[in-house]
């Protein structure tokens, strides 16, 4: 009796696996940041050795994925407009079956490390506002953890061109990340993408873009 074959699409499995049984590819390596997966996202690295506001180390490794365009254009709820920090994670939160991924609400980076603590890492495998380090590939402490981030790879395969990285009009060039200021929680860590350029801005007040992530647990080897 013949085997019947299972389609690809319909396989419970990372999209890691599920884009090497349809593309024929052997898995990603370093050169493929920036790769755009079967069901349109985007590769952008591996988030592991992870520390959270408290200074505790997190388990886990994470394959990132991305959009092709800011939050703005794939929300219908003020589309084309940039947002407050509050207005713009309810957009991603409120994404449905965006390169077959719903979004969550995660309001904040310390509800994001908590998700990874507590092995909740469905959550964070929907598209959410990511942490600074994720963005900008460095933590709240300004260390250097993150090599791979959205700025660094802004310009590889094909996100290239698709982030707004020259200065226009208001703050189109400037992204929100989810982590608070330490200090001032009300204010979240912002990134300029025309220079990597870091500031903050009230949660309530300031708009500016941002990029949907999200992040899957890799198979252990």
């Amino acid at each position: 009796m013949s085997e019947k074959l299972v389609p690809a699409d319909n396989i419970a499995a990372p999209t890691i696996m599920r884009h090497q049984l349809t593309s024929g590819r052997y898995g990603l390596n370093t050169t493929d940041r920036g790769q755009r997966m079967d069901n349109g996202e985007i590769y952008f690295g591996i988030w592991k050795n992870i520390v959270d506001r408290q200074g505790r180390q997190l388990s886990g490794e994470f394959d990132l994925f991305t959009t092709d365009h800011d939050t703005r254009y794939l929300s219908e709820t003020r589309r084309g407009e940039l947002a407050t920090f509050n207005q713009d994670i309810q957009r991603v939160a409120d994404l449905r079956d965006t390169h077959g991924h719903d979004g969550i609400m995660l309001a904040n980076d310390a509800v994001i490390y908590e998700a990874i603590r507590t092995g909740n890492y469905a959550a964070i495998a929907k598209w959410h506002v990511g942490v600074k380090e994720l963005v900008h590939g460095r933590n709240i402490d300004d260390k250097d953890v993150q090599p791979d981030n959205l700025y660094a790879h802004k310009d590889k395969g094909a996100l290239r061109g698709t982030f707004t990285d020259k200065v226009g009009s208001v703050n189109v060039h400037w992204y929100w990340t989810a982590s608070a200021r330490r200090v001032l929680p009300s204010y979240v860590y912002v990134v300029a993408f025309t220079n990597g350029c870091v500031g903050w801005g009230l949660k309530d007040n300031a708009a500016l873009s941002s990029r949907p992530v999200r992040a899957e647990l890799r198979p252990e080897a």
